[in-house]
């Protein structure tokens, strides 16, 4: 998987990007049923070296490390798919941004996805801007109500100065249904 974010062909980091919210949250469940099995004493880990079984305070510590390892990877996949060249990959990504606000959690998805998206505001692409704007509620709704007033609607309202009435009208939708 560390190919695809920096694959040479335009299509392969599209469906990439579209997928990858599914890969995070299915990579999720799979440490989340791990932990589960663990705890249920259905799934044991044993030390072959040292023959013993490890004690219930070292799963926790495996799921905590696992689930930091976790974030870690798809979030350097995300950043580089986020910034990427081509804005139709960047499109993609838009398309379940949603679900990977859920996946990092408010914290993380406040400190560096929030970052990145805003940086779309600017773009010359069109249809990127106008993906921004459907996908910002999803992100808005999670991120909480500090981070809409003081990042996103600054922006949102700093986006309509000076341009098309469609435009306009695309962001005051978006606008309402973020309040």
């Amino acid at each position: 998987m560390n190919k695809f974010p920096s694959d040479k062909d335009v299509f392969v980091r599209c469906m990439y990007a579209s997928c990858i919210s599914l890969l995070a949250t299915s990579a999720s469940r799979f440490l989340d049923i791990a932990q589960a099995l663990r705890a249920n004493g259905s799934l044991s880990y044993t030390d072959e070296e040292a023959e013993n079984t490890f004690s219930e305070g070292v799963y926790d510590a495996l799921y905590d490390s696992g689930r930091q390892e976790l974030l870690s990877a798809f979030q350097d996949h995300v950043v580089a798919l986020l910034a990427d060249q081509e804005s139709s990959v960047r499109r993609s990504l838009l398309g379940s941004i949603t679900s990977l606000c859920v996946f990092f959690g408010r914290q993380r998805s406040n400190d560096f996805l929030l970052s990145h998206l805003i940086t779309y505001l600017n773009d010359r692409d069109w249809m990127l801007r106008c993906a921004f704007f459907e996908s910002i509620v999803g992100v808005a709704t999670f991120v909480g109500g500090q981070s809409l007033e003081v990042y996103i609607l600054p922006l949102l309202t700093q986006a309509i100065t000076g341009t098309s009435p469609s435009r306009h009208s695309n962001v005051f939708l978006k606008m309402r249904r973020s309040l």
